[in-house]
């Protein structure tokens, strides 16, 4: 018999494979989530998945439910298939002759990581878990977007943090504003799907999700990252629609009627607080950095991107099979802007500082050539049929508020994708591929409890 671990019991964890996934999973979070506020660094709990990885691999192999995570096992081809085809496309530029720069060394580093990322779930595949506990792990986790948001308010200070400009929280105490927002973000419009849980959650858990959810909505509007709000219309159409589809079907318009004002009265007071007018503001500075790009200034947040994007596009119109590699990026970056100011607009401003160009796909594409952008493509590709499958095939409720939690999570990414360069960042790296392989794991999961339900319900 395995031996229990009561302090856990809270969150229904029994298991011990499912201890060690729970420690190092939500230390890896916060080291990503606060990267800055001098919690835990990401990079310890990495080295100490792969100790552990080390210490239990013949365990591993023993009882890992090969059987039960058919997604989880097609997801691990797929990320293996992802890191080929990057290094294969990099690789092809060393053996031409490109210098292993700190660049270089930088893309190794960040993509071998996404086997520790496979390793640390393997801990939890060697168990019998419930999809439950993965909500209270994420409800947990918002927590670590209010450690953030009191860090930065303390070294600030209170008076600072109203004034006009209004800061920008996750400047100090994570990664960055935008990548703050894009974590926060990410968690608001996932636990909304926590509700079909609500009797497994008890009145605790759910009095936790709602807090839970105010810090997060809170953590996205505060960054003030338009690229974190982009998932906001994905989020209200698929949970929105989902959960009037369950209203519709049970026939409890009382029900309709409390939610909808719910709704309203939840909207009505966001939009009479201060956070209406962070909103306004970064949405009238976007239509503004627009004019002014029509005008003859490209210097602007949005402009600059289109620049990037131009001359994206110009290079790879050269170089679309191998692209153009690592170490030329600087080169690429000077010249290739620069020759569109020119043109276009009459002038160079030049020593551009960028380390991407602010679109994943083109980044992929412009750096290893087809090969790079072929592996995004796959991955999302992967993420679209699994989730999307799931909501068409789904039996239960519960199956199918995973398949819609997929969904809203990737169609999220994917325009997050198209402003930012998330596989860049080793932090976003590792949220993404993190948080995605978890939705993934929740799809299996949930399919064995069901399983084992209806089995038993023969005997």
């Amino acid at each position: 018999m395995q031996k229990e671990y009561s302090r856990f019991s809270l969150l229904g964890i029994y298991d011990r494979s499912e201890v060690y996934f729970f420690v190092l999973s939500f230390a890896l979070l916060t080291g990503i989530v606060a990267r800055n506020s001098g919690i835990i660094t990401y990079e310890l709990v990495l080295a100490l998945i792969l100790v552990t990885f080390i210490f239990f691999i013949k365990k591993i192999k023993k009882n890992i439910q090969y059987q039960e995570y058919t997604n989880v096992i097609l997801w691990f081809k797929f990320l293996l298939l992802f890191l080929i085809l990057n290094f294969v496309a990099e690789f092809i530029h060393f053996w031409q002759g490109e210098d292993y720069s700190d660049r270089a060394s930088d893309f190794v580093e960040r993509y071998l990581h996404l086997i520790l990322i496979m390793m640390l779930f393997a801990l939890v595949m060697t168990g019998k878990n419930r999809v439950v506990w993965f909500w209270k792990w994420l409800i947990l986790a918002s927590f670590i977007v209010l450690w953030v948001l009191v860090y930065e308010t303390v070294q600030v200070g209170f008076e600072e943090v109203l004034t006009v400009p209004v800061h920008r929280f996750g400047w100090l105490g994570s990664s960055y504003f935008i990548d703050f927002g894009i974590y926060s973000n990410t968690l608001f419009i996932s636990l909304w799907g926590a509700f079909l849980w609500r009797r497994e959650l008890g009145r605790f858990w759910i009095g936790m999700l709602i807090l839970a959810l105010i810090i997060s909505l809170a953590g996205a509007i505060l960054s003030q990252s338009r690229t974190a709000w982009i998932g906001w219309p994905e989020a209200l159409i698929g949970w929105g629609s989902f959960y009037l589809y369950m209203l519709l079907r049970s026939k409890s318009y009382k029900k309709i009627v409390v939610i909808l004002s719910a709704i309203v009265i939840l909207v009505f007071f966001v939009f009479q607080t201060s956070a209406k007018n962070v909103v306004e503001k970064r949405v009238y500075q976007a239509f503004d950095d627009v004019e002014r790009y029509m005008n003859g200034d490209p210097h602007t947040s949005l402009g600059l991107r289109f620049l990037m994007f131009e001359a994206a596009l110009v290079q790879i119109k050269k170089t679309p099979w191998l692209g153009i590699g690592e170490n030329q990026f600087h080169d690429f970056l000077n010249h290739g802007i620069a020759k569109i100011e020119v043109e276009r607009f009459g002038k160079v401003a030049g020593n551009y500082s960028f380390t991407n160009i602010h679109n994943q796909f083109l980044m992929s594409w412009l750096l290893r050539g087809v090969l790079g952008l072929i592996s995004v493509v796959l991955i999302f590709g992967f993420l679209f049929y699994a989730f999307s499958k799931q909501v068409k095939q789904a039996r239960t409720e519960q199956s199918k508020a995973l398949g819609v939690l997929g969904v809203v999570f990737s169609v999220a990414s994917f325009m997050t994708f198209m402003p930012e360069t998330p596989l860049h960042s080793k932090a976003q790296f590792l949220f993404f591929f993190l948080m995605s392989t978890m939705f993934i794991l929740m799809l299996d999961i949930q399919k064995s409890e069901e399983l084992r339900v209806n089995s038993s319900s023969f005997k």
